[in-house]
């Protein structure tokens, strides 16, 4: 990087240009960065080298920059449909809205209400990647999804998640439901998310002359988990997959463990795909983000590499800084430490952008 930064010296157009790359050589020289991501006796192989030789010869310079391109971008091609479903007013159009990372009254939202707004199954893709689509699906019973024939319509097999929501008890509805997507789709990711649980202990609190206290409501929220546990065993569903959430406040309760419960489901392209979708920034999330951009860095530097060789030095041209500056702001934004991510922490915790910002520079993350 020190050898980049001499190289830019060269003319004042040069150091223009390292400017808008956002590249402080001082901040730079602290950190080792090697090439310990990548294992370097795999780096590319003979296989590899003579296939982009003949691309390179037979189709161009464009051409192989195209296909080393793809092979990072392969995940955004990758479908995942997950099916969501409850009674009316159980907070499953709250839910899609949490996991898109939108409030009830943005553009694009799913509608929400204590009445029955969803008539028919409605995909809601997800903004940062529209091949994930999140499907609002009416209720078992509802007026034109009879029980006897829910299954028929809604074809649970053609999606990668179920996700059964209730707001209070879990129905025998809701436990029949359980058994036959157990019963006949024997690959299923069954899942059941408790909403309102906030709303629970509000309640509770309030009817008691005494505050409750941190331990009075972690016993509620064990009784609440237990109604719901004994209401699916009506269906023969042992050991099922609950989480508590809050719609409204996503660092509050299970939210986390569900969003990490998806990654751990998923393999290979799919995996990536929800990994480098997923808004969530828990502990694991950040760890499966980095292990995956990790992952990135061999065929990014492959194509900044070939993109420097194409470069026309004399007249000051750096091909391989506009890769490696779009990968970075690819990164910053993957691990919330782009600019509009720094000002939604400040707004949270009521902080200037500039405490924020010295904060990861004071203390950047090490992986």
């Amino acid at each position: 990087m020190t050898r980049l930064t001499e190289d830019y010296k060269e003319s004042e157009a040069d150091m223009a240009r390292l400017r808008d790359l956002d590249i402080d050589d001082n901040a730079v020289d602290q950190y080792d960065l090697g090439s310990d991501a990548i294992d370097e006796t795999i780096l590319i192989t003979k296989q590899e080298t003579s296939e982009y030789l003949q691309v390179l010869d037979q189709c161009g310079y464009k051409e192989l920059m195209k296909k080393l391109e793809e092979r990072n971008s392969k995940w955004k091609d990758i479908q995942i449909k997950l099916a969501i479903t409850g009674k009316t007013g159980s907070g499953k159009s709250s839910l899609i809205n949490a996991l898109r990372g939108l409030k009830n009254d943005d553009e694009g939202a799913s509608k929400t209400g204590c009445v029955e707004t969803t008539k028919v199954p409605t995909p809601y893709p997800h903004p940062n990647n529209k091949n994930i689509e999140l499907w609002d699906l009416p209720g078992v019973g509802t007026e034109n999804f009879k029980k006897k024939e829910y299954l028929t319509k809604v074809n649970f097999k053609e999606y990668d998640f179920i996700i059964l929501v209730s707001s209070n008890h879990f129905t025998s509805k809701d436990s029949w439901l359980a058994e036959q997507i157990q019963d006949k789709f024997k690959n299923h990711n069954l899942f059941f998310i408790r909403t309102k649980v906030d709303n629970d202990l509000e309640n509770m609190d309030k009817g008691n002359r005494q505050p409750m206290t941190a331990r009075d409501k972690q016993k509620e929220l064990l009784k609440i988990r237990k109604d719901c546990e004994v209401n699916l065993m009506k269906g023969n569903i042992v050991n099922p997959r609950i989480f508590f959430v809050n719609n409204h406040s996503t660092d509050a309760y299970e939210f986390d463990k569900f969003a990490n419960a998806l990654v751990h489901k998923m393999n290979g392209l799919k995996r990536d795909a929800i990994v480098l979708s997923l808004t969530s920034l828990t502990e694991e999330i950040v760890e499966a983000k980095v292990e995956t951009l990790k992952i990135r860095l061999n065929y990014v530097s492959r194509r900044a590499a070939m993109a420097a060789v194409h470069s026309n030095r004399e007249a000051g041209e750096r091909k391989e800084c506009i890769i490696l500056k779009d990968e970075i702001t690819f990164y910053k934004q993957q691990l919330g430490i782009d600019t509009r991510s720094l000002e939604i922490v400040a707004k949270r915790f009521k902080l200037d952008i500039e405490e924020v910002l010295m904060h990861y520079i004071r203390k950047p993350m090490q992986y």
